[in-house]
């Protein structure tokens, strides 16, 4: 301070006659915070919140950057004379109150938009005396008024909020667009509690016409627990046919948070979402389906295999994932739609998996199928289909089907991949076929090849192929192993 200007004392400098001494001392205090530790800066914090009421602008502005450099926290018992001073420096008015109440919507707006600075400077909890205030703008008759109190709501933390459910489930019901989101994510904010007990009062709104009412309602409804949405279950599954799309996607999600014995009892007006237009949907009821118990689920496997053939390859993913929950008995009538992803360049790698999950003997008639896989240009997907013919039962297979696999496996000893090398060799050597033996060498090549990553090799083949539920758990892997590694 002594540097920059003719006082000893930061006091001294800060009261000068001068505004331009005044305005300098608050910059160079500021720059002085810097350097100090937050405990440190505190003493400073009565001298800099009391030139927010300087009368010059510029002092005014340095006092504000000056706050800025301190920690919310401390500046928590000055918050009435921060917002105080932001609505006397915007506007003529000594309080938020007065300010609020004016007449001029101008200076209304105004005054929202510096107590909306003003709580930005202070901590969460010193920003809820101002809640019921801000709550009681949105109700304004001025559409500017009303935005800046919904982005001022937005700064308050959900203990302030909560309070205030029921003014804000009014709020929600406004066809006014900026004051229904505002509620919408205030009410979203609050905790289960303060929530539930105006669910019933939630849930009255979806008979509003507007369509966005009821848009957002479902938006909060899906943030209720699921004990209080099975109260109102009947509600919203009438939802599931509400003319508007996002309306139904959300009903669906609300309804998947049921128990899965509640869940059942909605599950045929689910399905019947199968068919809905927008893919959204589509993919939702499927991922709601899936809540269900297995042995409720399973009559609803064919109307999921039905959307295999979706125009939409991420609900076709939505169902191929959904199927692989089923058991192999249930997805054996639908073995011709899985080996039709095959065609699919984003699903084939699943569809080969999904399909792995048959039976030996539901497999076979798809042998084929599955070696044209061995030539796929993704080495996973060429993987998977190695392990499949691998797990075959060889003696069910054709020699039409058996003699091209076997030699498509014995090309992948030159592949590119790493581990569709590995899976093709321990295929070679576990088929135990006149044919295999013929490519013998090459084996006992590649696996020499390999020796010095025998950790990595023995790794995949001892934990991944040789394990419990491995495709080779039935087999003799340990006289391979001990015989080259």
């Amino acid at each position: 301070m002594k540097r920059r200007l003719d006082h000893d004392t930061v006091t001294a400098a800060l009261a000068d006659h001068n505004p331009r001494v005044r305005r300098q001392a608050v910059h160079a205090l500021g720059k002085a915070l810097d350097k100090l530790q937050p405990a440190a800066r505190t003493p400073y914090v009565d001298a800099i919140v009391n030139m927010l009421a300087d009368s010059d602008n510029l002092v005014y502005y340095e006092a504000g950057e000056a706050l800025g450099r301190l920690e919310p926290a401390a500046l928590t018992p000055h918050a009435g004379a921060i917002v105080g001073a932001e609505i006397k420096r915007r506007l003529d008015h000594d309080t938020v109150t007065a300010a609020l109440a004016d007449r001029n919507p101008g200076v209304r707006h105004k005054a929202m938009q510096a107590l909306c600075n003003a709580l930005d400077k202070l901590e969460p909890a010193a920003r809820t005396p101002y809640a019921s205030a801000i709550v009681n703008m949105l109700a304004d008759s001025d559409n500017l008024v009303r935005y800046e109190a919904g982005d001022t709501l937005g700064r308050l933390e959900p203990a302030a909020l909560a309070p205030h459910a029921g003014a804000l489930v009014g709020a929600l019901a406004s066809h006014i667009p900026c004051v229904r989101i505002a509620a919408e994510k205030a009410l979203c904010k609050l905790e289960p509690a303060a929530r539930t007990p105006h669910a019933g009062a939630i849930v009255d709104l979806l008979a509003d016409s507007d369509c966005s009412v009821r848009y957002s309602v479902m938006v909060v409804l899906c943030k209720l627990e699921s004990a209080t949405l099975a109260s109102h279950a009947v509600a919203i599954a009438g939802m599931l046919t509400d003319p508007f799309a996002w309306v139904r996607y959300y009903a669906v999600m609300a309804l998947s948070k049921l128990e899965a014995a509640a869940l059942t009892t909605h599950a045929d007006a689910i399905v019947g979402l199968f068919k809905d237009p927008l893919p959204d949907v589509r993919i939702e009821a499927v991922a709601a389906l899936d809540k269900l118990e297995p042995a409720a689920r399973t009559p609803y496997a064919g109307a999921i295999a039905g959307l295999l053939e979706d125009s939409i390859e991420w609900v076709r993913l939505a169902a191929v994932e959904s199927l692989g929950k089923f058991e192999p008995a249930a997805l054996t009538p639908h073995a011709d739609a899985i080996v039709g992803l095959f065609a699919d360049p984003m699903l084939r790698y699943d569809a080969v998996e999904l399909l792995g999950k048959l039976e030996p003997a539901a497999r076979t008639p798809y042998a084929g199928a599955i070696v044209g896989m061995l030539a796929d240009s993704n080495p996973s997907v060429r993987n998977a289909a190695i392990r499949l013919f691998a797990a075959a039962e060889m003696g069910m297979l054709a020699p039409d089907v058996l003699e091209p696999a076997i030699s498509a496996v014995t090309n992948m000893l030159t592949d590119t991949d790493y581990y569709v090398l590995v899976t093709a060799t321990v295929t070679l050597i576990n088929l135990k076929h006149r044919r295999a033996q013929l490519h013998w060498a090459k084996v006992r090549a590649f696996v020499h090849l390999v020796r010095p990553y025998a950790l990595v090799w023995h790794e995949y083949v001892g934990e991944r192929l040789c394990a419990p539920g491995g495709v080779w758990a039935e087999r003799d892997c340990s006289a391979f192993e001990e015989e080259f590694i």
